[in-house]
């Protein structure tokens, strides 16, 4: 892979955690997401997440666009 494709690739992965991150604990503290629901969801790749140590982290961004499709789309996913 050129340089500057794995320089954009790693900038659009940077974009998604500028709003930082959360935990799946703090998924359902937060958004009411239960914690099995949030492997699912990780697991099937609906939600993107991050590996600090044994820690999943999950951009923000990345919950916000998951939760925005259930409205587009009127389907529940959560």
């Amino acid at each position: 892979m050129p340089a500057t494709t794995v320089g954009a690739e790693v900038a659009d992965k940077c974009e998604l955690l500028r709003d930082g991150a959360v935990t799946v604990a703090g998924l359902l503290k937060e958004y009411g997401i239960s914690r099995s629901r949030a492997y699912e969801l990780m697991n099937d790749g609906s939600l993107a997440y991050s590996t600090c140590g044994k820690k999943r982290l999950i951009p923000r961004r990345a919950v916000a666009t998951l939760l925005a499709s259930t409205l587009v789309n009127g389907e529940s996913v959560v």
